[in-house]
């Protein structure tokens, strides 16, 4: 089988059983023992098993729930998406902590070229950081409701 990885089971079945001459031929004994230790039943159809639920059905959700790289759940995610927070905001507050705002600079890492200032402190670039220290900690309190 090592030699084989593509190799089918229906390969190694004959006449309704195991087919030993080639399963002695193809792989090392403990691995045959093994082999023959599986039944199958011939008159039922053959069904899916997905192993990663419950009740054996496959959903994508559990297939990208598997697939994806989990992280823990940061405290700030849960304020931002508050049902107190209109949507817009929640989005942008999101976009803002992920870098995902396009300001000058994000957008000449992309490429993008850009000549101009900050519009509120006419500093040399507009930064994630210059706009969400410097100009939005005013918005704090109307955006952000205090617990």
């Amino acid at each position: 089988m090592d030699g084989c990885p593509n190799t089918k089971v229906n390969w190694y079945w004959k006449n309704s059983e195991w087919d030993i001459d080639k399963l002695k031929h193809d792989t090392p004994q403990h691995v045959m023992e093994l082999i023959l230790q599986i039944s199958f039943t011939l008159e039922q159809p053959d069904h899916m098993h997905w192993k990663l639920s419950h009740n054996s059905l496959f959903t994508t959700k559990l297939a990208w729930d598997y697939m994806r790289d989990h992280k823990p759940a940061l405290n700030i995610f849960r304020k931002i998406w508050s049902p107190r927070i209109r949507p817009t905001i929640s989005i942008f507050m999101w976009r803002l902590l992920n870098n995902w705002v396009p300001v000058e600079n994000m957008l000449k890492q992309k490429g993008i070229p850009i000549v101009s200032r900050c519009c509120c402190c006419f500093s040399k670039e507009e930064t994630i950081t210059n706009n969400s220290t410097e100009h939005l900690q005013h918005l704090q309190k109307d955006l952000v409701p205090q617990d």
